[in-house]
């Protein structure tokens, strides 16, 4: 990922994804690429930002005796 002069994260132009950028930034896979990019085009800066994680409460095990 590039930062550029304007600030903006994104590249200006999009095409295929460097490999060689995926190692550097140690990103597993291309799929997180094309999420970002489509969370980015979607909403924006704040679209990146992190996701309150929900969890459901844990079920209380049966009662034995």
């Amino acid at each position: 990922m590039v930062w550029l002069s304007s600030g903006n994260p994104m590249p200006s132009r999009s095409g295929p994804i460097d490999p060689g950028s995926l190692c550097h930034f140690n990103i597993p896979a291309r799929r997180t690429i094309l999420t970002w990019q489509r969370r980015y085009s979607a909403g924006g800066i704040d679209a990146l930002l992190p996701r309150p994680q929900v969890r459901r409460p844990m079920k209380k095990p049966p009662k034995l005796g």
